[in-house]
């Protein structure tokens, strides 16, 4: 049973679980305050996220090494 399932039932059982105060609400995960923040997830160093990749067994249907991508979705994204 799901998350889901779990939130129905105790609508179901206790309704005031399901009534909005008024004002703001608290998230139910930690939530950066800015957008910079996360700044230092995009730029970590990349021989930690290579390092964590080589432990991990490869798909059975790629081919080894980095992935390039075409030309064309470049020229997409810097269009973005």
């Amino acid at each position: 049973k799901g998350a889901r399932w779990v939130r129905r039932e105790a609508a179901r059982k206790r309704p005031e679980f399901t009534t909005r105060e008024p004002g703001p609400r608290c998230a139910a995960h930690p939530v950066h305050e800015s957008t910079e923040a996360t700044q230092v997830y995009l730029h970590a160093d990349m021989t930690i996220k290579e390092r964590a990749l080589a432990r991990v067994a490869p798909p059975a249907q790629s081919t080894p090494g980095r992935y390039k991508p075409p030309d064309a979705l470049l020229a997409y994204l810097d269009s973005l």
